[in-house]
Parts: structure tokens; C-alpha cells; sequence
């Protein structure tokens, strides 16, 4: 009797790892965002690489990354503008990259990559005067960069982890700068810019971002 009880009690363990084992092998789609956010707002959003991202696991140590950061600034005062400005903004810059991972311990996983970012930014100003519009001007920015990457995360369970990252980038940005003048109301000049803007940066590790896995 003890016998099988201990046969019993064997099997069911090996059945118990076999299907643990199976659940974490069917877990190839990983969701995170910055935990910065939190802190400093959802539409007000600083300081990371990206906000949010989707990961999906290739095989044991490789994934595909799809990221997403956006910062919205507005700034619209109450009643009349007598004599002040009126600035709105935004900057979004989807992602998309490779990783390839490696483990260190049960928990430890560190990784290295590179993605490729875009960036489309648009900042309205507007001054005015004694109630009047004097000078209005818009930014518009369109670039690309390349983001080569390392990175270490740390599992809390099985499902969840928490990871941060650094990265060195390499950009291109195009910018186009218009400008206008107003008397009365009226446009009394127009004057456009543009510039081609090439960066080199690096990004140190900052914030970090919870992932939940399923």
C-alpha cells in the first residue's frame, strides 16, 4: 500500500511540472509599460525609452519588441488671453526591435538588442496681445533612429517581471519651423525654416517597466 501511495504521490508531481512546464512554454506574448507613468500621468509622460510595449517570444531566448512613448502637453488658459501664450504639443515614437536573451539564474534574465524608432512631434505657440494674436509659430518634426540595447530583468512570478534597460542612439530628424507675425488681427509676415538634424546619444538606464506574460 505504501508502495503505491508513494507511486502515486511520484506520478503526480511529474504530471504537475509537465503541465507548469507546458503553461510557461505556451507564454510567448509579454505586455509592460513604464511605471513612470504612474507617477507623472498618462498624457504627461517622461523619462524612458518607451511607455508601452508588446513582446512576443520567437523561441527560449529571442523576441520581437513593438514599443510605443507618447508625451502630450496642452496648455489652453481660461477666458481671454489679454497678454501671454498658448502652447499644445505632442511627440510619438513607435518602435520596433529584436532582443536576444539570456538566462542568469531562476530569476535573473539579462538581454541585449537594438530597435529601430521613429518620432512625429508638433508644438503650436501663440503670443498675444492686449487680446491679440502677435505671433504664432508651429514646429513640425519627422526622424528615424537606430537604438542598439541592453537590458536585465527580474521575475517576480511566473507571469510577472520587471526589467529596465539602456541603450546608445544613433538618429535623423527633419524639422520645419513656420512662423507668422499679426497686427490687428491681420498677417503681416510669414517666414519658414527647415533643418536636417543628426544625434548621437546615449540613454541610461531609467524607470521600471512591469511586464505581465501570458
Amino acid at each position: 500500500m505504501k508502495r503505491r501511495i508513494f507511486t502515486l504521490l511520484i506520478t503526480a508531481i511529474c504530471m504537475n511540472l509537465c503541465v507548469a512546464q507546458d503553461e510557461m512554454q505556451k507564454m510567448k506574448n509579454d505586455i509592460g509599460f513604464n511605471t513612470n507613468i504612474v507617477l507623472n500621468g498618462i498624457l504627461n509622460s517622461s523619462g524612458g525609452p518607451f511607455v508601452f510595449m508588446y513582446k512576443r517570444q520567437l523561441d527560449d531566448n529571442k523576441a520581437l519588441r513593438y514599443g510605443l512613448s507618447l508625451n502630450i502637453r496642452l496648455s489652453s488658459p481660461s477666458g481671454t488671453l489679454v497678454n501671454g501664450s498658448d502652447q499644445s504639443s505632442y511627440i510619438a515614437n513607435p518602435s520596433f526591435g529584436k532582443e536576444w536573451q539570456s538566462t542568469l539564474s531562476k530569476r535573473w534574465i539579462w538581454y541585449r538588442g537594438m530597435d529601430i524608432r521613429g518620432t512625429i512631434y508638433q508644438n503650436r505657440y501663440s503670443f498675444y496681445s492686449n487680446s491679440s494674436l502677435a505671433n504664432e509659430q508651429e514646429r513640425l518634426e519627422y526622424g528615424i533612429s537606430f537604438a542598439p540595447l541592453i537590458g536585465v530583468r527580474f521575475a517576480i512570478t511566473s507571469r510577472l517581471y520587471a526589467a529596465t534597460e539602456a541603450n546608445f542612439n544613433i538618429g535623423y530628424n527633419f524639422e520645419k519651423i513656420t512662423s507668422k507675425s499679426f497686427v490687428n488681427g491681420n498677417q503681416t509676415s510669414s517666414e519658414k525654416f527647415s533643418n536636417n538634424l543628426f544625434n548621437v546619444g546615449t540613454a541610461s538606464a531609467f524607470g521600471i517597466f512591469l511586464f505581465y506574460r501570458f
